[in-house]
């Protein structure tokens, strides 16, 4: 009597964590419903960054999601819905690792980006519309030629930056570095956010 008890109060504490797992990805959907209507609205646009203002060590401090607007990202810096929206993502990087996330950049636009503790290096330069071009320098299993190259969209104020690219272009250098059990988070991750093309997700960083 007591072991099938004690299955049913196993059963049920899993069902709960399916459940509230299940609840925090459809919050997290609504508010992103939501931001398809604040990238229509007057927000702070990207101010021009040059490589060289980045120089040195950065350290994520959470999850980046910025909105895109044609090729220029934008933030609502102050939007409570993208706040709230980040918030949400964190346990997403908590559970992936990410949040120990690190990037060192030269003066040149030279940089070493740690994830999961695999030094990924690379060049970030400037291309004419704002936007950055990063180019993966390491060998990457997994990747193909063309994944090695994207671009992201940077924000920088003071000692605080953001940096963010595609979805899917974040979530596959992630899998190529992830361990097997990391794969199910990666892809509710990827499938809640690949299907809103004005939403790019990175890191916020701290020098």
């Amino acid at each position: 009597m007591m072991k099938k008890v004690a299955k049913i109060f196993v059963c049920g504490l899993a069902m709960t964590a399916v459940c509230m797992a299940s609840a925090e990805a459809q919050d997290l959907k609504d508010l992103l419903n939501g931001l398809g209507d604040v990238v229509k609205e007057t927000v702070a646009q990207n101010k021009t960054v040059t490589v060289a203002e980045l120089k040195g060590t950065w350290k994520t401090t959470g999850p980046a999601l910025v909105l895109k607007s044609g090729n220029i990202a934008q933030q609502a810096g102050g939007s409570a819905m993208t706040t709230a929206a980040e918030a949400k993502l964190k346990p997403y990087y908590k559970k992936l690792g990410l949040l120990n996330t690190s990037c060192v950049f030269d003066s040149e636009g030279n940089f070493t980006l740690t994830v999961k503790k695999a030094p990924i290096k690379g060049k970030l330069t400037a291309n004419s519309d704002g936007t950055f071009k990063m180019q993966l320098l390491s060998t990457i299993a997994g990747l193909t030629n063309d994944e090695h190259s994207m671009t992201v969209y940077v924000q920088k104020v003071g000692n605080e930056m953001s940096i963010s690219m595609d979805v899917k272009k974040l979530m596959t250098i992630v899998q190529a570095v992830a361990k097997k059990g990391d794969l199910k988070t990666i892809n509710t991750v990827t499938s809640m956010l690949s299907n809103y093309d004005h939403i790019c997700i990175g890191f916020r960083m701290k020098k």
